[in-house]
Formats: C-alpha cells, sequence, structure tokens
C-alpha cells in the first residue's frame, strides 16, 4: 500500500523537484512497486496540464537603467594639457619657474581626477557585483515561487485511472482541471479501433441528465496516446470518466460498449 510519505515523493519526483540521489533510490523503488510506478505516470500527466498555468515572470526592472546611468556619468578623460614656453628678454629663470609651477598644478589637478575616477569605477564595480548576488536572490526566489505554484496547483488538480472492461491490460490515466475546464488524457496499450470507428472520452457530470463528450480520438501503433481535451458544455464537476467504441465521428450519447471508465 502506498502512504502518504510515498504519495509526496511520487509528486516530487512527476516535478522533477527531488535531488539527484532521492530520485535514483525512488526510481528504483517503482520498478519493485507498480502501484507507484502508476501514480507516478498520473501525476507526470497532471504536470502536463501544469506545465502552461505558471506566468511569465519579467526580470526586475530599474537596476539596469541605474547601472548604465552610473557608466554615463563618468567623467569625461581630461586631455593632458600642452605648456608654452614663454620666451621673454628679461626672465628666463622666472619663466620656466612659472611653467613648472603650472605643470605641477595640472598634475595634481590630473591625479586628483583619477584617484575619483578610480573610486568611481570600484563603487561601479561593486554595484555590478551586488546586482549579480540580487540577480541570483532574485531568480533562486522565482524558482521556489513557481516550484510551490506547480505543487500548489498539482494538489488541487483531479486526478482519476481508468481501468479496462474488457481487458486488463488496457489502462488510462486523465488529469482534471475543473476550473480550467480541461484535462489530459493518456492512454496505454490501446488497440486501434476497427474501421469505421472511433473511441470518445466521456465526463460524468450530477448535475447533468447524460455524460457529456469530450471529443473522440485515436490511439498510435503501440497502442499509447496523449490527448488535450475540453468537455462540448461546461461541467460543474466531474465524478468520473469513461470511454466508449462508438461509430466513426462521436455520437450524441454513449452507444458503444465502455473501454475504460474510473
Amino acid at each position: 500500500m502506498i502512504d502518504d510519505s510515498l504519495r509526496e515523493q511520487a509528486a516530487l519526483y512527476a516535478l522533477d523537484a527531488l535531488p539527484a540521489d532521492e530520485a535514483a533510490k525512488f526510481r528504483a523503488l517503482t520498478r519493485e512497486i507498480p502501484e507507484l510506478a502508476e501514480l507516478v505516470a498520473e501525476y507526470e500527466a497532471a504536470g502536463l496540464l501544469l506545465a502552461e498555468a505558471v506566468p511569465p515572470v519579467a526580470p526586475p526592472p530599474g537596476l539596469r537603467s541605474r547601472i548604465l546611468a552610473a557608466v554615463a556619468a563618468k567623467p569625461a578623460p581630461v586631455e593632458s594639457p600642452r605648456t608654452a614656453a614663454i620666451w621673454v628678454p628679461w626672465g628666463i629663470a622666472a619663466a620656466l619657474a612659472l611653467a613648472a609651477g603650472a605643470l605641477w598644478y595640472q598634475n595634481q589637478r590630473l591625479e586628483n581626477e583619477r584617484t575619483a575616477l578610480a573610486g568611481a569605477s570600484a563603487e561601479l564595480d561593486q554595484l555590478r557585483v551586488a546586482s549579480a548576488s540580487k540577480d541570483r536572490v532574485a531568480a533562486d526566489l522565482r524558482n521556489r515561487i513557481a516550484e510551490l505554484e506547480k505543487r500548489n496547483a498539482l494538489a488541487q488538480t483531479q486526478v482519476a485511472t481508468l481501468t479496462s472492461k474488457l481487458d486488463a491490460s488496457y489502462l488510462a490515466s486523465i488529469a482534471w482541471d475543473n476550473s480550467a475546464q480541461e484535462g489530459i488524457l493518456k492512454v496505454r496499450r490501446l488497440p486501434a479501433a476497427e474501421r469505421g470507428k472511433d473511441y470518445q472520452l466521456w465526463v460524468i457530470d450530477p448535475n447533468s441528465a447524460a455524460p457529456v463528450s469530450a471529443g473522440v480520438f485515436t490511439v498510435q501503433a503501440d497502442g499509447s496516446a496523449t490527448i488535450r481535451f475540453a468537455p462540448a458544455q461546461k461541467v460543474s464537476a466531474a465524478t468520473a470518466f469513461a470511454v466508449s467504441l462508438e461509430k466513426s465521428g462521436g455520437a450524441a450519447s454513449p452507444a458503444g460498449p465502455i473501454v475504460l471508465s474510473n
């Protein structure tokens, strides 16, 4: 018998949320317990329905523009001044002294600007590191939120196993989302319908006088099929599902033999 702990592991395994070592152990366990493998298949069918339910998350705005603004605010490179030699007949020594003083002053100003620029560059590097760290934290939080949303949606998704009424080798599972009014049918080892016939899926709603058609389907050569379906009319509650063999194109109500049901 599958206990709550194994059910929780099966759900996490279906979501690919188990660590690698735990996943390997659980995979081996499914080979020993057929019922556990079937439960994983049901959860995987539900996961297909949930894959498109998670809304995309836009990256946080503002940080990129702030970094670009910081880069744009860097002071423009300062060109080295050219000191013209001043020649006066009465003061060669004085002129050289003045030129040396002006050059020293310009060099000091350039050095101060270089120091300020180095500080701004270091601050920008720190901003880049902080930004990268925040991006990693934000990405991790988004992944955790998405995982929690998947788990929550999985808990609210109705999962059913359909068994054959004719041959025990037939098997199918259904994941049904009543709020979205859609589901996924996954069939295995179901033989192809004979010529002029189609398989038809039915949703049993206690508030409806007759089963509600969810469309016809065919299977592949190996008897497998994965079908996304929606009922022909709104369903207030799906208490059961069935598959019947009907004439080609389907019927308004079940007329042929019931092949699968829960």
